[in-house]
């Protein structure tokens, strides 16, 4: 087990701050940036739904509903750019880089 799992099975408070303490500021910098809501809408559509969508990238179809909530996590745009990169949505959404990343907001909605 490494020390970031250690110490999150050690201590019930562990929280997100505590992440960013492990990571650093630059990762969780990163890990928080998203598509904007219109964007992740789009691209969610494009694809087939949140369904087809999820099982694409191993998560389920509500974690993809969130996602239309909050922003898709770059990461995640990233993993669906590997996998549906010849689409023109995917295509389309990746050539408005790097305006489509912004810091982690819930959207209206």
């Amino acid at each position: 087990m490494n020390v970031f799992a250690t110490y999150a099975s050690r201590n019930e408070n562990f929280g997100y701050s505590n992440v960013s303490y492990f990571l650093g500021k630059e990762m969780t910098e990163l890990l928080n940036k998203r598509l904007t809501c219109e964007q992740t809408d789009r691209l969610i559509e494009a694809l087939g739904g949140n369904a087809r969508v999820g099982r694409a990238v191993g998560v389920t179809s509500q974690a993809v509903s969130k996602w239309r909530r909050q922003g898709l996590p770059q990461v995640r745009f990233a993993q669906i750019f590997c996998i549906f990169g010849k689409e023109p949505t995917v295509l389309s959404i990746a050539a408005e880089q790097p305006a489509l990343l912004r810091p982690q907001t819930e959207c209206e909605g």
